[in-house]
C-alpha cells in the first residue's frame, strides 16, 4: 500500500511538471503572437502611408 502511494506521489510530480511546462509554452507563444500581429500591424500602417 505505501508503494501504491509513493507511485502515486512521483505521478503528480510528474504531471504537475509536464502541465507547468505546457503552460510555459503556451504563454511564451501568446506574448510571441502578440508582438507579431503588433509588426505586421505596423508594416501595413507604413505601406499605407507610403501608397498615399
Amino acid at each position: 500500500m505505501i508503494t501504491y502511494f509513493k507511485m502515486k506521489r512521483n505521478e503528480w510530480k510528474i504531471k504537475a511538471k509536464l502541465y507547468g511546462f505546457i503552460l510555459a509554452v503556451l504563454d511564451n507563444q501568446g506574448e510571441l503572437i502578440s508582438k507579431l500581429t503588433e509588426l505586421i500591424q505596423s508594416e501595413t500602417e507604413h505601406s499605407e502611408k507610403g501608397s498615399d
